[in-house]
């Protein structure tokens, strides 16, 4: 039986464009992105932390030593609070008892010391990967020498100067622990960027139209008793302050790229804010029971608000919550 030609076409075409996008994704997909996908179908896990290191986890961790900050209300935020064995004492707040109950049944190690830990502490809680700070090498060696793998999940110092950037960082510290949590959290991880990105534009638009003399001065107090430390340069607030339609009266003041610096009272009633922000303090008192600061325009016209904390501990303004610290800061600003 003869076949015809138009026959054999109607078979032979698609099948041969089919096997054509198939070479062409083959051939121009990068060898690094197919050994990633290989290696993640094997329970391998590679990430590049803020140190630029390239680490490989054989297999999804069990025991997270969540040592940084913020590290702990990442994952928690992420659901993989039942594989974190120790956290950063510091870290643990109220609020967890209020939010998250189970937390406490969850028999977390509580360091006080996370910054600097005793590895044979670590070893004894089995630890098999450690979130950490960056810049801390010598204490990263001792880590890595009884195989525990460190991951820098956060920049030893912050240089940004726009929204973009700001969001780009915050995005990628997200993902760093979602990629070591699984599908899960990075679909969790990437539904929280969706969020981020909408309160971003939402304020953006809201503020565009403010003209200069609108634009409020605004004092970000950073954890100091006397109320003498604030964010300034190369800090999270300076961004949030911006987007919300302020500006911060420190952020010409070079932090070495830390975020934030020690003024005097003197400078601070020079600068005469219009509104201050409290962070990483329960109270205000620092502020409204120091006769020196009554004469600032914030303290006399009650325009002075303490950053709410809750499962971020003290940092709010840099964790998962960043979204709602840039909604509380716009809403105070301009209600």
């Amino acid at each position: 039986m003869k076949i015809k030609s138009s026959t054999i076409n109607r078979f032979f075409v698609p099948f041969t464009v089919l096997f054509l996008f198939v070479m062409v994704v083959l051939v121009f997909t990068p060898l690094s992105v197919m050994a990633q996908a290989e290696a993640n179908a094997a329970g391998v896990i590679q990430v590049t932390d803020f140190e630029n290191r390239e680490i490989t986890l054989s297999q999804p961790p069990q025991h997270i030593g969540a040592l940084l900050g913020n590290s702990f209300p990442q994952i928690l935020f992420l659901d993989g609070a039942d594989k974190v064995a120790a956290m950063m004492a510091l870290g643990y707040t109220k609020w967890f008892d209020e939010i998250y109950p189970e937390v406490a049944s969850m028999n977390i190690a509580k360091l006080n010391n996370a910054r600097d830990p005793n590895v044979e502490e670590l070893a004894e809680l089995g630890i098999d990967v450690v979130f950490y700070w960056s810049g801390l090498p010598d204490q990263v060696r001792k880590m890595n020498e009884i195989g525990i793998p460190v991951i820098a999940s956060n920049p030893s110092g912050i240089d940004f100067e726009t929204a973009q950037e700001f969001r780009d960082l915050v995005a990628r510290e997200m993902n760093l622990y979602a990629v070591v949590l699984g599908q899960h959290a990075e679909e969790k991880a990437t539904r929280w960027l969706a969020y981020l990105d909408e309160k971003i534009a939402y304020v953006s638009e809201r503020v565009k139209s403010l003209a200069p003399d609108q634009i409020k001065k605004v004092y970000y107090i950073r954890k100091a008793e006397d109320g003498l430390q604030c964010f300034a340069k190369s800090s999270y607030p300076l961004i949030l302050v911006n987007i919300a339609g302020g500006e911060l009266v420190s952020k010409e003041l070079d932090t070495n790229l830390s975020g934030f610096t020690d003024v005097t009272m003197e400078q601070i009633i020079e600068w005469d804010p219009e509104v201050i922000f409290m962070g990483w303090m329960n109270t205000t008192d620092a502020v409204l029971k120091d006769e020196r600061w009554s004469v600032v325009s914030a303290v006399k016209n009650g325009q002075v608000y303490l950053t709410p904390t809750s499962t971020s501990a003290l940092f709010w303004d840099y964790a998962a919550e960043a979204p709602l610290d840039l909604l509380y800061i716009a809403k105070s600003l301009h209600p």
